[in-house]
């Protein structure tokens, strides 16, 4: 609980509660806040909701989520309080029977900002009906798990340079953008579904 000022540095910042329900969320920050590294790693005995406090939340670095379970299978869900970035990458995981969500938030489907995003088996990105966008050249996105949402969505590949881009062939629950002039967007191997429009704003997909 932060009631005074948060230099964040060059700090990572763990939080590993077992606590926290889909009634009363376990907020972890208050308004607006900074992070250089968020990392979200507990062991659950039970299904559990985090909330990213209220306000705008910008992580300078890695925003890294590892839930832990053993036996049944239990959720960890971490809810978005505002409009996210993220300087650095994304990594959502599970481990054993542990499985991690990371949610824009039904009530007000925030926008999340990442350079990169990793969705590993066990974990889930639940896009609702926001934005969101990778900004990497290379392989922004990498889905081993699940992204769901609403057709509303879309996922904006908007690469930082004209560097070639590689648009994950997974199933999107909306639309698909790629816009940077002069990049060439190509697809992965594999089957691309989306469940709203395909759009090229700018640049050539292949």
């Amino acid at each position: 609980n932060v009631s005074g000022t948060f230099n964040e540095g060059n700090s990572t910042v763990e939080i590993a509660s077992d606590a926290g329900t889909s009634e009363t969320p376990l907020s972890l920050t208050a308004g607006g806040m900074n992070f250089k590294n968020l990392t979200l790693n507990p062991t659950i005995t039970g299904d559990h909701v985090y909330s990213l406090g209220t306000g705008t939340l910008a992580i300078g670095g890695n925003l890294v989520m590892n839930t832990t379970a053993s036996g049944s299978p239990y959720i960890l869900s971490t809810r978005l309080g505002g409009n996210t970035s993220v300087t650095g990458s994304i990594t959502i995981s599970g481990t054993g029977t542990g499985a991690s969500v990371l949610d824009t938030n039904l009530a007000s489907n925030y926008d999340l900002t990442a350079n990169s995003l990793t969705i590993n088996s066990g974990a889930t990105l639940n896009m609702r009906g926001s934005v969101v966008t990778v900004t990497a050249n290379g392989t922004p996105l990498v889905n081993g798990g699940t992204i769901a949402g609403a057709t509303s969505s879309e996922f904006i590949y908007l690469p930082a340079t004209t560097t070639a881009v590689t648009v994950a062939s997974t199933s999107y629950p909306g639309a698909v953008t790629v816009n940077k002039a002069g990049t060439i967007f190509t697809a992965s191997t594999g089957s691309l579904g989306l469940g709203g429009d395909l759009n090229i704003t700018a640049g050539t997909l292949n």
